[in-house]
């Protein structure tokens, strides 16, 4: 079917209002396990962008088992996607550079289907490049992603690793997640990740109860880093810190009682000390919460939610919370 990729790029040129070609291989096979495999792909960006190309694509290669698509779930064995560039903008008006033909107004939307889900068995993308731009962003956003690997492994969970740069700054990210029939159903996940940003490091894992409104979730976490100012930057905050993070924290359900939580450790020059206990997150009928955090200067927490103050100033914060019942 490779032999017809004039036709292929002009019908899809057409669908999208964007010019879209494939300069380099395209071979298409039909079989019990179908694959699809082009080269050079070319995507142009929409006419007011400073960019002319949207998207870009040296080599993919998607295999998919032919059959699942209509018994379900989609089983997809292979993604295999490398070298791509993709540059998003939104501009001051008007739609960003994403969104292709609009759909006519007089047509009424379909009925929602049923989702049959869709397994991806393996990941491989390696050297993809992605910018975004609007304009109240100080500056662009640009992920680079080094490699993806994605694995469905026999236990039903997923092996994810993932090492790039954001905005110049280490990206990684290794671990666990599952199983993919609770992910599917966003419910009984468990989950055993680490993630490290330049020199702050994150760890946590748990099991969640119910993705969308979770009721009785249990996570373990330790955030640390040996210089506050790698995190303040990310939150786009000016406002210079002192010192290094270091926070652990858990969230446990008691048998036949309370989730009970406890966050404890340091942010800079802010000490955080947390406990409390919760019947579930789904009510709150029950709550009981102690908060104690002090610290040497109040600025950057501050402009952290949109407020400035000039001076440095000490402060302390002590609650104590309590609810009983549903009032």
């Amino acid at each position: 079917l490779g032999t017809f990729k004039p036709q292929i790029e002009r019908w899809a040129s057409e669908k999208t209002g964007r010019e879209i070609a494939i300069n380099g291989n395209l071979q298409i096979n039909i079989a019990a396990q179908s694959s699809v495999v082009a080269e050079d792909i070319y995507i142009s960006n929409a006419d007011w962008a400073d960019d002319p190309e949207m998207i870009s694509v040296g080599r993919i290669e998607v295999q998919l088992q032919l059959s699942s698509l209509w018994s379900g779930p989609i089983v997809i064995d292979l993604i295999d996607l490398d070298d791509a560039r993709v540059s998003l903008a939104k501009p001051e008006t008007g739609d960003p550079n994403w969104v292709l033909l609009e759909a006519p107004a007089d047509v009424a939307p379909k009925p929602a289907k049923q989702k049959k889900g869709v397994l991806l068995k393996q990941i491989d993308i390696d050297n993809v490049s992605l910018v975004y731009d609007e304009p109240n962003r100080a500056e662009p956003l640009r992920l680079f992603v080094k490699r993806f690997e994605q694995q469905h492994r026999e236990d039903d969970f997923l092996q994810v690793s993932i090492e790039g740069e954001l905005n110049e700054r280490v990206v990684k990210l290794d671990g666990e997640i599952g199983t993919w029939s609770g992910l599917l159903g966003r419910k009984d996940v468990q989950f055993d990740l680490g993630a490290r940003l330049d020199e702050f490091t994150l760890s946590a894992s748990g099991y969640i109860d119910d993705l969308v409104r979770p009721g009785r979730p249990r996570i373990e976490f330790t955030a640390a880093a040996p210089d506050v100012n790698d995190v303040l930057r990310v939150l786009g905050v000016k406002q210079e810190g002192k010192g290094d993070i270091d926070l652990v924290g858990t969230v446990t359900p008691e048998e036949d009682g309370p989730v009970v939580f406890d966050v404890s450790g340091g942010v800079g020059r802010l000490d955080i000390e947390a406990v409390g206990k919760f019947s579930d997150l789904r009510d709150l009928q029950d709550v009981d919460i102690k908060l104690l955090a002090t610290g040497e200067d109040v600025r950057p927490i501050l402009e952290a939610f949109g407020l400035e103050q000039t001076r440095p100033s000490p402060f302390m914060m002590n609650v104590n919370a309590a609810r009983q019942g549903s009032t």
